[in-house]
């Protein structure tokens, strides 16, 4: 643990090591799949698999400026999801409030920043 000045790290490498993005969903899962309607859950998991994928293929630190990734996540139409855009032709599926909360629960698991910036 190595410590620079204004530099405070609570959590000790050994555990941060197994603190990774598919554990942490795991633990989100664990705890969400008796209350979530299995629309919302499968949603939940397709958000999921998106940013464990996302994560591997441009191997992502959480070091980067999280602004570059919105257009990617964009094309799979995880920018919002209160509105379906139908005028638009979008047609998300599924909308709404509890879409755009597992959305965030998804997103904020990977990087909270890029949760605040979008």
């Amino acid at each position: 643990m190595v410590n620079k000045k204004g530099e405070v790290q609570c959590i000790d490498d050994e555990i941060l090591e197994k603190m990774n993005l598919k554990t942490r969903y795991n633990f989100l899962n664990n705890n969400l799949m008796s209350i979530l309607k299995p629309k919302n859950f499968n949603f939940l998991r397709k958000v999921e698999k998106f940013f464990i994928r996302f994560e591997e293929k441009n191997n992502i630190t959480h070091n980067e400026d999280c602004y570059e990734w919105i257009p990617a996540i964009g094309e799979e139409g995880l920018v919002t999801r209160i509105n379906n855009f139908t005028e638009l032709d979008l047609n998300f599926e599924p909308y709404g409030m509890t879409a755009e909360f597992m959305r965030c629960l998804a997103t904020d698991f990977f990087d909270p920043q890029l949760t605040m910036a979008m």
